[in-house]
């Protein structure tokens, strides 16, 4: 047949203005979520640019544009059917919500049937060039063009983008599409690996430019104008890994009030290779001019969201609806019971994380005594800081992702002073002049062995120490290889490494001025006292202790967490999410520090905010993987709080064996009851996971979330409820003007958001939104992310290992729930004053229930698209 050449085919459709295209690239890129680095790995929602949305709607776009699933298969739900999850009664609750018109006997047929018909069937896709090319056979070799495509994509992505593990760096001055663009002007691989002969021609021409360079693509590809952004969309869903480490570096500089166009350059590469496969493959244009016509015709005439999509979204809102009538009859019960007084004051309180693995270990701790209270709030503390350990030139966040950091933590000589608050201001000032001196010796000795740390790597990794290096140093590491092996290294944290025990002992974090002040110690950083007692009285109020301070504890500990794995990439996704995948061990040290101070107290108590003279702020990290409770910077605790320690350190122990006994089935380590392992032998099975660096599964993290509750600790404290809820203390008696409500949930109600949408869609699409599995990782520029296996488009989200157990999903993908004690009408407005959080409720990412705590008649109300419906209005048929 004959070729029909671009220049024929361009007479088809008008060419449009550059304005019409720069909207729609800047759409494009706009839909793209972010991807943190693997050192900073935090949960996020993939789907975060299409939150204007419906999931309904955004699962028909999704299909269209990508071929992505957004539910789970038709079998997984007659599974859940059979097994109970969820009833007739759920059925028939969603089919009332739903206004398809939906029936019950379709619901039921679906489930039922032994060939369901699964959901977006009829979703035309919207065709690329690469898949065109692959369905056409047009290949003369055995690789398919898409997986070339992405490969050769993907390689120079990660060299362009490495920093810490190639020995030579890309030249980053004029972005990666120029780089990219005189590195493929100079490969050979296309024709030789292809047959794609005319590749030189058309780089040649391309402007340098990455959008010139897609407007002079689109123009001589002729995409039809209604198609442009979802064209330009489909390209980048195409390479969704790094587009999504572009998005990351957009959204970075945005933090900063900069910008950034890395998605943009992305595009322009991975457009090109489209444009390289038009020109070089003769009959590919009229094939891909035919399916363009096929599916606009078909996007014109197909509903966007057909009635068997709508049936399965109804089952899987059914779903939900099962998980919510559990959950809200026992919060409804608690709502309506006679409120107790409160207790006398409390030996300890204990602030512990939102996180859902806090949940069973403060049902654990509180089970050790009537005299112990616990609270949810943040893992970050409130705290918007970033770190810089001592001797280094770089800060790392330690708060959300979403913010950025205005105050920097540094490290501090803790010494072996004593207590604080019971030092003379002259006595503290010449201890502090001594600290300073002893601190500066130190950091120079860090650096110095971390330089020698330095030099010793890079002959390790040099390339003529391949075979010299081994055969001369091997056998040095065999004592090393044993204890990885038997599970006995200790694992260094980075900020420790270069330093001993002893000496990482003597530094306490400390908040010392603001994140753009000196980026260098012993420089001084400037937070004056007034800053301080600012902070201190506003983490307070937001942790509802403020409004209790007259029968606060001796003891009140501030619990940040993280995990213990080894041989993990991923490990940071099982530390603290609020603290940018860092443990909150920073964060918990630093402001029990500042409250601590005795300056901070005074000023506390000239704002009419009185501490009691012996309470005393503990810094404790939880150990999420074996749940030991580590207190630290206990040698600056008054002398009189000894004994309260030895008994706080003995409820801590009975907490993590309550704790790990709970946890055991879900680790498949077998129970006492059943003839197994003790409460102690779990801990030691347990904590054996944790050093294995062969346990692919040491936690399961947040797996199985499904729900946030912001109310007082009365609400939730007589409720199992499985390590699956993110618990915030909160009550709003105490919120003048409803702040601390509005703070709630515009951050820590899309942080869990975020993370539950980063667990629903890495397991309805591991292969997109997934990292696949961990044996076969390999990371990638030291830190940015993996491959699995040697190649393909850079993986992001969670590994298998996170979601399934090998035989079941351990994840349940349920839309989060959000349960608030609290007005509706401050809810309704802070709803109304952020249009994203209205987007997130009103097209369905969000499910949110408002309560209100009465003995006689407790209430619980649904937020319906603007409006509230009682929770009981809505009866089941009989």
């Amino acid at each position: 047949m004959n070729a029909i050449t671009p220049d024929s085919v361009l007479t088809t459709y008008p060419a449009f203005e550059p304005s019409v295209i720069q909207a729609a690239i800047t759409r494009a890129c706009g839909r793209i979520a972010p991807t943190w680095p693997l050192d900073q790995f935090i949960a996020v929602n993939p789907y975060w640019g299409f939150v204007e949305q419906s999931l309904p709607q955004l699962g028909g776009t999704l299909a269209r544009l990508s071929g992505s699933p957004l539910l789970m298969p038709p079998a997984w739900y007659q599974e859940a059917w059979r097994a109970g999850s969820f009833k007739l009664e759920d059925l028939q609750r969603a089919c009332q919500y739903t206004t398809a018109g939906v029936s019950v006997p379709t619901l039921l047929g679906l489930l039922t049937s032994a060939t369901p018909t699964p959901a977006y069937t009829t979703q035309p896709r919207l065709p690329l060039l690469t898949h065109l090319a692959d369905e056409a056979d047009l290949s003369p070799y055995h690789m398919p063009w898409r997986e070339y495509v992405t490969q050769s994509l993907s390689q120079w992505c990660g060299a362009y983008y490495d920093q810490h593990q190639a020995q030579w760096h890309a030249d980053k001055t004029a972005g990666f599409f120029p780089f990219w663009l005189a590195a493929a002007r100079e490969d050979r691989g296309p024709s030789l690996q292809m047959g794609l002969t005319n590749g030189a021609n058309v780089l040649a021409q391309l402007p340098v430019d990455p959008e010139a360079a897609v407007i002079w693509l689109l123009g001589r590809l002729a995409i039809p104008a209604p198609l442009l952004e979802d064209y330009l969309t489909a390209v980048l869903l195409s390479l969704n890994g790094w587009a999504a480490w572009a998005a990351y570096q957009a959204w970075q500089a945005q933090l900063q009030q900069q910008s950034a166009t890395d998605v943009l350059h992305i595009l322009a590469a991975r457009l090109t290779w489209e444009y390289l496969l038009f020109q070089g493959l003769p009959s590919l244009p009229h094939c891909w001019r035919q399916a363009l016509s096929s599916y606009q015709n078909q996007v014109q005439t197909e509903t966007p969201t057909e009635e068997t999509s709508v049936a399965w979204w109804t089952i899987q809102h059914a779903y939900e609806l099962a998980y919510q009538r559990t959950l809200l009859q026992g919060l409804n019960q608690e709502l309506g019971a006679t409120t107790k007084p409160p207790t006398p004051r409390p030996a300890v309180q204990a602030a512990f994380c939102i996180d859902v693995r806090s949940e069973i270990i403060r049902r654990g701790f509180e089970a050790c005594s009537p005299q112990i209270e616990t609270l949810g709030f943040a893992g970050f503390f409130g705290l918007p800081v970033d770190y810089m350990p001592l001797a280094s030139k770089l800060a790392r966040p330690q708060l959300p992702g979403l913010l950025a950091a205005k105050l920097r933590v540094t490290d501090h000589d803790l010494g072996n002073s004593a207590n604080e608050l019971t030092l003379s201001a002259a006595v503290s000032a010449a201890k502090a002049a001594s600290a300073d001196d002893s601190l500066a010796k130190l950091a120079d000795q860090r650096t110095q062995r971390l330089g020698w740390r330095a030099a010793w790597q890079g002959f390790k990794r040099h390339a003529n120490a391949g075979f010299s290096f081994v055969e001369t140093c091997g056998l040095s590491y065999a004592p090393k290889l044993v204890q990885a092996s038997f599970g006995t290294k200790q694992q260094v944290l980075p900020e420790r490494v270069g330093l001993s025990a002893q000496e990482a002992a003597r530094l306490q974090p400390r908040i010392a001025g603001a994140a753009t002040d000196a980026s260098t110690l012993p420089q001084p950083l400037s937070f004056v006292l007034s800053q301080k007692i600012e902070l201190a009285q506003g983490v307070l109020a937001a942790m509802s202790l403020a409004h209790q301070a007259d029968r606060l504890a001796r003891l009140i500990l501030l619990v940040g967490h993280g995990s213990q794995t080894v041989n993990n990439p991923h490990a940071a996704g099982l530390d603290c999410g609020a603290c940018c995948g860092q443990t909150g061990e920073v964060n918990a040290r630093a402001l029990a520090a500042l409250l601590n101070e005795p300056a901070v107290r005074k000023g506390l108590q000239e704002k009419g905010l009185s501490l009691p003279d012996d309470t005393w702020f503990v810094p404790a990290l939880h150990n999420t993987t074996t749940d030991q409770i580590t207190l630290f910077d206990t040698t600056a605790m008054p002398a009189s709080h000894a004994t309260d320690l030895q008994q706080l350190q003995t409820w801590l122990q009975q907490a993590q064996h309550a704790t790990n006994y709970e946890r055991a089935g879900r680790l498949d380590l077998p129970v006492s009851t059943n003839g197994g392992l003790d409460k102690g032998q779990q801990t030691l099975a347990i904590t054996a996971r944790a050093m294995d660096w062969s346990q692919v599964r040491p936690e399961w993290a947040l797996a199985d979330n499904a729900a946030f509750i912001v109310a007082p600790r009365a609400r939730t404290k007589s409720l199992e409820l499985a390590g699956r809820t993110f618990l915030h203390d909160y009550q709003h008696e105490h919120d003048d003007g409803y702040a601390i409500l509005e703070l709630i949930m515009t951050a820590p109600m899309v942080v869990a958001h975020w993370i539950n949408m980063q667990y629903y869609a890495s397991t309805v699409d591991n292969p997109r939104y997934g990292s696949g599995n961990k044996v076969l990782h390999n990371v990638v520029g030291g830190h940015i992310g993996v491959f699995e296996g040697n190649g393909g488009d850079l993986r992001i989200g969670l590994p298998l290992q996170s979601l399934h157990n090998g035989e079941r999903w351990m994840h349940t993908p349920l839309r989060l729930t959000v349960c608030i004690e609290a007005p509706q009408a401050p809810m309704t407005a802070i709803i109304d004053k952020h249009p994203l959080v209205r987007q997130l409720l009103d097209n369905g990412w969000i499910h949110l229930f408002q309560m209100a705590a009465a003995p006689s008649k407790p209430a619980i109300a649904r937020y319906n698209q603007g409006q509230w419906q009682p929770w009981e209005d809505f009866p089941l048929p009989h």
